[in-house]
């Protein structure tokens, strides 16, 4: 009976291939964030263009909630449930392709709606899954989607450098840029006909339960060190063009490769058997610890050399694949409380790295980062979710 627990923990469903495509999605978008203010913003400055251009590409974090949701609230007023959703996301990935740039404000007013709505559609099929009866035999739905979420990266970079290498700054500045789309296109068609799978808004009228704020809240602050491993992501797929328009001191540590990634993937998967058989609740209380006294620690320290730079980032892979692995172990679903809990904790997280990455790639680009500073903050997030964790523990 164990054995069979331990092989459905690592067996992957066809559910699962979505988290390929917001791997490829994320990484691709903002990796062509140059090339976009170019194409949308001519005359703007530089630093002010990559800001904007961020704000919406990540509004396809900022709209994956309920609120809004628009397009769950349209299938719901028509009663059309029926709806496949990878081929909705070919249509939004076919949009940007006949942009044109002599009429600037259209084209980026309809961008702007294509990447609302493809949040809308990445929300939609993660609740209508969280929603099903196939998820309550689900084991670990949370790792699973990370590590195909970094896949899904790591093929992005691999299709982003084919771009680079076949086209010129001028093809990609002017129209090239858009091949992105071509390929996210045909991902998503490959989903929804090669797989014959089709995402089905079955539960239109089965809303999920609202439980109360306070313990939304409560529970946002025990998970709230999942920010490091997402921005991070946010930090890899600008790999190729952030570090170059940044301060040159922050150059070294937003070089954030592909090495780095490896290592999140490769130690979250051969940590995860070991967090699984300890037990989150003495995991969560030693790594949160752990965490608090090396970052106030080396907090002390002063920075110059390029080995104290790799071992921030070393640093950095190592705790957000813990943080993985200890999500992964919280947010075993039993309910629709807990369900609701699940993708009101990923809400939070996604609207407020949606907000806060723009400003800190402007902050890279026009000031120098103390890395102190990195790991200041670093404890302060671990340090909240042990007090929030603790402050649950005596509520229970």
């Amino acid at each position: 009976m164990k054995d069979k627990k331990i092989t459905n923990s690592l067996k992957f469903n066809k559910f699962s291939f979505l988290a390929l495509l917001d791997g490829l999605d994320i990484f691709l978008n903002l990796s062509i964030i140059t090339y976009l203010s170019i194409f949308f913003f001519q005359d703007f400055d530089n630093r002010i263009s990559i800001l904007i251009v961020s704000f919406i590409i990540l509004l396809s974090f900022f709209s994956r909630s309920s609120f809004f949701c628009f397009i769950e609230k349209i299938l719901f007023k028509f009663n059309k449930e029926n709806f496949n959703l990878y081929y909705a996301f070919s249509i939004f990935y076919f949009i940007p392709f006949f942009l044109i740039d002599s009429i600037e404000s259209v084209s980026l007013f309809i961008f702007i709606l294509c990447r609302f709505f493809i949040g809308n559609l990445f929300y939609l099929a993660k609740k209508n899954y969280l929603s099903s009866e196939e998820f309550k035999k689900e084991n670990n739905f949370f790792i699973k989607y990370i590590i195909i979420f970094i896949c899904g990266m790591i093929i992005g970079s691999f299709v982003f450098t084919i771009l680079n290498d076949v086209f010129s700054n001028n093809d990609l500045n002017s129209w090239a840029w858009k091949c992105s789309y071509i390929f996210l296109l045909a991902v998503s068609v490959g989903f929804g006909f090669f797989l014959k799978y089709k995402v089905f808004l079955l539960n239109l009228k089965n809303n999920l339960q609202l439980s109360s704020s306070n313990k939304n809240f409560s529970f946002f602050l025990k998970n709230i060190c999942l920010i490091v491993p997402f921005y991070l992501f946010f930090i890899y797929s600008s790999e190729n063009w952030l570090p170059r328009f940044s301060n040159p001191e922050n150059m070294q540590v937003l070089d954030f490769g592909i090495i780095n990634i490896l290592l999140i993937f490769l130690l979250t998967i051969f940590s995860f058997p070991l967090f699984s058989l300890i037990g989150n609740k003495k995991l969560n209380n030693f790594v949160s610890i752990l965490v608090i006294f090396i970052s106030i620690f080396a907090f002390a320290f002063e920075y110059s050399s390029s080995y104290s730079i790799d071992f921030l980032k070393f640093y950095l892979s190592i705790i957000s694949s813990f943080v993985i692995c200890l999500n992964s172990l919280n947010s075993k679903q039993s309910n629709d409380k807990d369900v609701f809990n699940y993708l009101s904790l990923l809400t939070m997280i996604f609207i407020i790295l949606s907000l806060m990455t723009p400003l800190t790639f402007y902050f890279f680009i026009n000031f120098s980062v103390s890395y102190n500073i990195i790991y200041l903050i670093i404890g302060m997030l671990f340090l909240t979710s042990f007090l929030a964790g603790k402050y649950g523990e005596r509520k229970n």
